[in-house]
Formats: structure tokens, sequence, C-alpha cells
């Protein structure tokens, strides 16, 4: 069944994964490096609310036994991310009248609610195993941000044509995916009562204390390169480098989120029904690790690539991304065991090596910054990176073949 069910995901994730690597030639020539850098620096603020937004709520939807038990961490989640969607819509209208700021950021807010509500309901379907539902929604998605962007920049000639298409593609996903769960939520009517909501939020409280900030700092740190090189650099080098992380990572972000959804099932069920989960664990390691060995070839003529086929002007893209090679294999083989932690309940663990994962992205990018080189600073970035995932993967195969002391309503170690 997890062969069966990666490639359903893969398969709709091919075209998926299509579409944006086909419109990439396009979008070089229809948008400037410094437009990528604003977009990516919009993206990178809206998936880093986002995090805050759910409480984490979303990851612990697959942990309960009892579907009804899940569904009212649905709903419970749902009038977080609704909650603090307004509260971000009033901050920010607090914040225009004292600072100026593009108008595409009064947006915000709805880029929130659409990006939280689409990865609640992608939890949700993954617990269902609906992954053709997953399938689809990645397709559309996709296909209407790859439309609309390329409308707006050779049309209209749009420099938020990319933040633009952005919110279109999740606007038409969530729709989707909102239908798909009102009909199956007419089908199998359960009584939903605040009560029950109540109780599960306490009994996954660990999720909004030590998931929640976590997920921040990772999403944060994520964005480092955006948010902090242009303290150094001019907005062209953000620019090319969002656009080279974007070519590259898309391709990875699509295989892990197939592997990893159905990894994570697999772990919640072998924990709950007392089986194996170190051999869980060991059997996706290795077989990750040896498909991140396609990476190296490939973009070790990163720059002769982006050149040829992108225009020239993108060649540091290439070779900014050769630099970053090693920090993407393990990143890439890394972010599919991110549920281990949860199900231990060793999430406090997990944050500390998240802040110092966080501090040393930071440290790499400023020394660099100060001596004034973008490939010292990503040199650093990429090699200290490493370091920390390397031990992170340590610790999770440990913790998985170490006997469970903790149950979901332990407290977070």
């Amino acid at each position: 069944m997890s062969a069966r069910a990666i490639l359903t995901l893969l398969s709709g994730g091919g075209v998926a994964l299509a579409v944006p690597l086909l419109l990439s030639p396009i979008l070089s020539r229809a948008y400037t490096p410094s437009d990528f850098g604003d977009a990516a620096l919009y993206i990178g603020l809206a998936s880093s609310i986002s995090t805050l937004a759910t409480g984490r709520y979303e990851s612990a939807v697959l942990l309960p036994r009892r579907n009804s038990h899940a569904l009212h961490i649905v709903y419970l989640t749902a009038g977080l991310i609704i909650a603090a969607s307004i509260i971000c819509g009033v901050a920010l209208i607090a914040m225009g009248g004292f600072i100026g700021m593009p108008n595409i950021y009064y947006t915000l807010p709805l880029a929130v609610l659409l990006i939280s509500l689409l990865a609640l309901l992608d939890r949700h379907n993954n617990r269902l195993k609906n992954y053709r539902v997953m399938s689809a929604q990645r397709i559309v998605r996709v296909a209407v941000d790859g439309a609309v962007a390329v409308a707006l920049g050779l049309l209209f000639k749009l420099d938020i044509g990319l933040v633009v298409a952005l919110i279109s593609g999740y606007t038409v996903s969530s729709i989707l995916m909102l239908s798909v769960f009102y009909a199956a939520d007419r089908a199998n009517r359960a009584p939903i009562s605040l009560q029950r909501i109540v109780v599960q939020a306490r009994r996954y409280r660990a999720f909004p204390v030590y998931n929640m900030p976590h997920a921040f700092i990772n999403s944060l740190s994520a964005s480092f390169p955006v948010l902090l090189l242009p303290l150094f650099f001019p907005d062209s080098v953000v620019g090319l480098y969002a656009f080279g992380f974007r070519i590259v990572q898309a391709p990875l972000s699509l295989l892990s989120s197939a592997v990893g959804n159905v990894v994570s099932q697999q772990l919640a069920e072998a924990y709950a029904s007392g089986g194996c989960v170190y051999h869980i664990f060991r059997r996706y390691l290795v077989r990750l690790s040896l498909l991140s060995l396609a990476l190296p070839p490939i973009l070790f003529f990163g720059k002769e690539i982006f050149s040829l086929v992108f225009g020239p002007d993108w060649a540091l893209a290439g070779e900014y991304m050769k630099i970053l090679t090693p920090f993407l294999m393990l990143n890439f083989v890394s972010a599919t065991f991110a549920m281990l932690p949860a199900l231990y309940n060793r999430q406090r663990t997990a944050l500390k090596i998240e802040i110092v994962f966080a501090a040393v992205k930071a440290a790499g990018i400023f020394i660099g910054g100060y001596f004034g080189s973008v490939t010292m600073a990503l040199g650093f970035l990429s090699g200290g990176s490493c370091i920390v995932i390397l031990s992170y993967l340590f610790w999770l195969g440990r913790m998985a073949s170490s006997p469970r002391l903790a149950n979901n309503n332990a407290p977070a170690r």
C-alpha cells in the first residue's frame, strides 16, 4: 500500500512539478530578479505567519485512533486559522498607519488563511488516505498559479504578478478541498461539540507550546537568505537565490511531501499499534539517501544549465545552488521524518535543535556578509546546516529505536 500511495501522490505531483518547471524559462524572462526576490519575501512572511495561525494542531490530526476525535481537531484548527487571519489583518491596518508598505502586503491575511487551511485539509485527507484528492489539489494549484503568473507577467507586465498568482492558485485549490471535505462531512456526519474540541485542545497542547514555535522558527530560518542577504547585498542577489532555490527545491519538495505524507501515516499507525517504528525510519532513511545522490551530478553543471535554459542573467543562480547542494540533499532526507518527535513527545528537544539550526544559518549569512561574499555566506550556511541535520538524524534514529516512555498525554520533553 505504501508504494501505491507514494506513486499516486507522485503521479499527480509529476504534473504539478512539470508545470512550473516548463513555465520557468518564460517566467525568468517575464520577471526580473528583483521581482522574484520581492515574491520570495512575501511568501516567506505568509508561510511563517501560517505556522502560528494553526497552533500546529493540524499535525495532531493523524494521531487520534478515532476519526471523530480527529474531526474535532480539524474544527479546532479551522477556528484558530480564522481568528489568526483576522488578527493579522487588524495588525497590518494598524501598522499601515505608522509605516509605509506596498499595498500587496495587505493581502497577507488572505494568504495566511489559504495556506493554513490547505495544510489542514491536506492532513485530514492524509489521515483518510485520500491520496488522489491530495494529488489533484496540487495539480490545480500549480496550474492556476502558473497560468496567472505568465499572463500577468507577459501581458500586463505586473511586477507583483508572482504574488497574485500564488494567491490565485491557493484560492482555487482551497475551494476544491473544501467542497470535498463538505461532501465527506455530510455523508459521515458526526456530532461536533465545543466540550470535545476543548478536550482535544488540552490533550494535544504540546503542539502549540512546542511544535508551533519549532515550525515558526523553521519557516523563518528557511527565509533567512531572503530576509538577511539584502542587509549586505543588492536585491538582485536575493532574486537570483530565490529563483534558483525555487527551481531546485520544487522537485525535492514534491518528492519529500509525497513520501513524507505516507511515512507519517505509517509511523503513526505503527506507534499506535505497538509496531516497529525504527524499521520504518531506517528503511526510508536508506532509500531517500540513495535517491538524494542524483542531485550533485545535476547541480555540478548548475551555472551552465541555468544560463542555457533561463538566460545568461540567471547563471549565478545555478552557481548558488551548487554551493547549497549538500544542504539540499540532507534537508530533503530529514524533512520526511518530521512526525517522529511528536510521536515520542520530544517536541521540546526538537525545538532546541531548531533554534540551533536557525542560529547556524543566520551566523553563516552574517559572516559572509561581513566579508562581502555571497558565496562565502551560502557556503557557511550550507556547511553549518549539514552538521546540524546529521546530528538531528542521529537523534531521530536513537529515538525511534528507544523504548516508548511517553504517550500523547504526557508532557513533551
